[in-house]
């Protein structure tokens, strides 16, 4: 009877699929995965079956007869448990395989560092447990990894899934090593844990809706291509972590949670462009963002899968391409473009952000702390700013453009303009720097224009005009943007007094009095009190110079220096034998 129960428990084992697990062990060196004969169980009979998902394959000093033998993978699919390569005594290789056939590892993974890993076709893990660890030694993986089980796996060390050993040079020189197959790891289950290790990519995708974890916490990351996270099912844990990547980052799919990264540095493609980072329907956070190269920071402006960001610091490159903001930005303490750029954003605040060489800032309902439109190299790049803003501080070296939107209004506590400067719609600004011997031009009243009547557009002041340096560069002149179209400037305090002004079609409204001292009228201006400048009598000293220079204009002809402001209009110049100008001098007017 107990006999006859025996085989019915065999019977059924066998019928349902369920065997214990073996350990296989590789023997006579160089074969083929399928062929049973380089196949041993641990007795030392050869198996009936090549190994399946519940067996270990152990490949070890008794494995191999000589170098560079290899066992060769040619099945569509090929499996084990856990696979042990260790005490080899010379280097072996394992090879074989296509894009259409895998490497199914339900366990763990070990290599030997004598092992060279050629396997052209997928490396799948496949565990539902936990605990299960990766150690490469040294060895790389040759194509595309997938993390496919709810299990989880731990690294020990470097992973590297790249198809050359020499990945610094295709990494860091993009156009000097072009790389097939370009493998990737996939998560698509389960935990996987970089343990602090150092992981290397051609790129990295979790593009699923899948429960996963990734833990990538204190360690470095280096990808080639484009490393691509779906939100939706992802627990994402990043602290101290670095990524250091050529391609895109693109994050997605949400659900209401936040992709927290650490820091990120962008290197330049081989066109010199850092790529984009992408954020739709998801807010992605990091610390820093380093663009080596051009760059593009891009939310998805769509109603309803809106992409913000939120990040400490971002700093993006300069190049022959401009950079670029855009989307709904939540919030950005700290951004630089040591090249050219554009911001296109509604609804975002900016702590402090600086472009170096000018750009355009875009967009409605945000707030700006510190904004600095520079002109680094000196080539007369401008900074436009447009639409509806609320700024602290907003600072143009060079040219700089303020508008705002048809019915909106721009609201700025100081703002400073070092050069020309144009400032167009609804402003309110509370303390308004001009620059000694440069043009401002108003936007004229919009209700003074045919077939436009959005309502009056003005600019109004609510607590001081200042020009800094007062006439050393010569006078300042303001006016509207059209001749005879005049500009509003509104006051309502107790008292706006600025001074060295030449002023042309403007007209001050609100209870307020506006008065320009040392100012010239220029004609067609209402309710500004113009005390005119006193002419002066001006002598050039001290030969040759720029027109602009103080030193070179003196009340007393010859008196060296003569620090007078350079003259305007009421004043009457003199050159003569004591102006000190000799054979090929030059007065030049700068």
């Amino acid at each position: 009877m107990r006999l006859k129960y025996l085989i019915l428990f065999i019977s059924i084992l066998s019928f349902s699929g369920i065997q214990a697990q073996e350990n296989y062990y590789w023997v006579g060196g160089t074969g083929i995965w399928s062929n049973l004969a380089n196949w041993k169980t641990s007795n030392g009979i050869t198996p009936g079956e090549v190994p399946d998902n519940g067996d270990n394959v152990i490949f070890n000093e008794n494995s191999f007869h000589q170098t560079n033998d290899t066992v060769f993978i040619y099945t569509k699919s090929a499996h084990c448990n856990n696979m042990i390569w260790e005490n080899i005594s010379f280097p072996v290789a394992i090879a074989g395989g296509a894009d259409t056939t895998s490497l199914e590892i339900n366990g763990y993974l070990l290599f030997d560092t004598l092992v060279s890993n050629v396997y052209n076709g997928t490396t799948n893990f496949t565990s539902n447990s936990t605990g299960n660890t990766i150690t490469m030694n040294g060895v790389k993986f040759n194509s595309d990894v997938y993390f496919n089980g709810t299990g989880e796996w731990i690294l020990q060390d470097t992973l590297l899934a790249w198809d050359t050993v020499n990945w610094q040079i295709s990494l860091y020189d993009p156009a000097g090593d072009t790389v097939m197959p370009n493998p990737t790891i996939y998560l698509t289950k389960g935990t996987l844990d970089f343990n602090g290790q150092t992981v290397i990519s051609e790129g990295f995708s979790s593009p699923y809706v899948n429960q996963r974890h990734l833990i990538m916490e204190n360690s470095d990351i280096y990808i080639k291509g484009d490393w691509s996270l779906v939100g939706s099912g992802l627990d994402l844990d990043a602290a101290n972590s670095l990524i250091t990547i050529c391609g895109n980052i693109y994050n997605s799919t949400g659900d209401g949670k936040n992709l927290v990264y650490n820091n990120v540095i962008k290197l330049p493609d081989e066109n010199g462009g850092a790529g984009t980072i992408g954020s739709f329907d998801i807010r992605a956070q990091f610390n820093v963002i380093n663009y080596l190269g051009n760059g593009v920071l891009e939310g998805d402006n769509t109603p309803g899968t809106e992409g913000y960001f939120t990040i400490d610091t971002v700093i993006f490159g300069a190049g022959m391409m401009p950079n670029n903001i855009s989307g709904p930005v939540d919030s950005i303490n700290y951004g630089h473009f040591m090249g050219a750029g554009d911001i296109n954003t509604n609804g975002s605040y900016f702590h402090e952000f600086i472009l170096d060489m000018g750009g355009k800032i875009d967009g409605k309902d945000n707030k700006m702390d510190y904004i600095y439109g520079l002109d680094v190299n000196s080539n007369m790049m401008s900074t436009t700013i447009v639409g509806e803003f609320e700024m602290e501080y907003l600072y143009f070296q060079s040219e700089g453009i303020l508008s705002s939107y048809p019915g909106e209004t721009n609201v700025i506590n100081e703002a400073v303009f070092a050069a020309d400067g144009w400032i167009n719609g609804e402003n309110i600004i509370n303390d308004l720097n001009f620059s000694s011997g440069f043009w401002y031009q108003l936007g004229m009243d919009s209700l003074t224009q045919g077939g436009n009547t959005t309502g009056t557009r003005k600019l109004q002041i609510t607590n001081s005009l200042e020009i800094l340096h007062g006439c050393n560069n010569g006078m300042t002149f303001l006016s509207s943007s059209k001749i005879t179209g005049q500009a509003i400037i509104e006051y309502n305090g107790s008292g706006l007094t600025s001074e060295y002004l030449s002023v042309r079609d403007i007209v001050k409204t609100g209870s307020g009095t506006f008065t320009i001292d040392n100012g010239i009228d220029l004609g067609n201006n209402e309710g500004v009190i113009i005390n005119d400048i006193t002419p002066r009598v001006l002598y050039w000293v001290g030969g040759a110079g720029n027109w602009s220079e103080t030193e070179h204009w003196s009340t007393v002809e010859g008196q060296t220096p003569g620090n007078e402001c350079p003259p305007n209009i009421r004043d009457d110049i003199f050159f003569s034998d004591q102006s000190g100008l000799g054979d090929g001098n030059k007065v030049t007017i700068d």
